[in-house]
């Protein structure tokens, strides 16, 4: 091909080196495809796919959150568009949450995720070590280092992993609000419970960012490799 070239005189013609600029610029945007867009595409992808499951998700209650089991239910996988999933549900096999979404391997440590319950949808962008939070479309706060934060910095929860405790807590003000328990490993426990010690007594707003965190801890621990 570069012997083709060289005879032709093609190398001294000034618009084969603009055809070559405007090959390697186009070939450079369309590997650089804008992130967001393409997060919003697929987090639409996703809200579609799981629009249809809706019908048989049981509510997740406060006064029943300890229901919840850490197996995967009805494991879901889309290769075309690279999403895989399931659900979390009761010690029943009742699913609580549907979830799903993929980890991208261009730019690496992004990923989407999606998560429905019977009333709410959680969306977690990830950008690496840091995960923007959004609860029905609207941008609740940024989670890095356990803490999630609203867009002015302000604490809203954090969470508490006391070292060699089979537990992660969730604090909501300071106060602890519930547990999201660890899998036991060693196969003991055929339906393990994820969450325990729940306060029956947080408000439906603090209850919402209770189940953002909680979710998330439970795609971490039991999903995501």
């Amino acid at each position: 091909m570069l012997g083709i070239i060289l005879m032709s005189g093609l190398l001294s013609k000034w618009w084969f080196w603009m055809l070559i600029a405007i090959i390697i610029y186009s070939s450079a945007k369309g590997a650089r495809q804008p992130m967001p867009k393409r997060k919003e595409t697929d987090f639409l992808k996703l809200k579609q796919i799981f629009a249809s499951f809706g019908e048989k998700i049981i509510p997740w209650k406060k006064e029943e959150s300890e229901l919840l089991c850490l197996n995967v239910i009805e494991p879901y996988r889309n290769k075309k568009e690279g999403f895989e999933g399931g659900a979390f549900g009761t010690i029943y096999q009742e699913p609580l949450v549907y979830f799903g979404g993929k980890e991208y391997t261009n730019p690496l440590g992004h990923g989407v995720f999606y998560a429905k319950t019977q009333t709410d949808e959680f969306f977690y962008n990830k950008e690496r070590d840091t995960i923007r939070i959004r609860i029905n479309g609207v941008e609740v706060g940024t989670l890095f280092e356990g803490k999630l934060r609203d867009k002015t910095g302000k604490l809203i929860a954090e969470y508490d992993n006391p070292i060699m405790e089979a537990y992660t807590a969730i604090q909501i003000e300071g106060k602890d609000v519930g547990h999201v328990l660890k899998l036991d490993t060693t196969g003991n426990d055929v339906t393990p419970r994820g969450l325990d010690l729940v306060d029956p007594e947080m408000t439906d707003d603090q209850m919402r960012i209770f189940q953002a965190l909680a979710i998330w801890q439970l795609l971490k621990d039991n999903f995501l490799n």
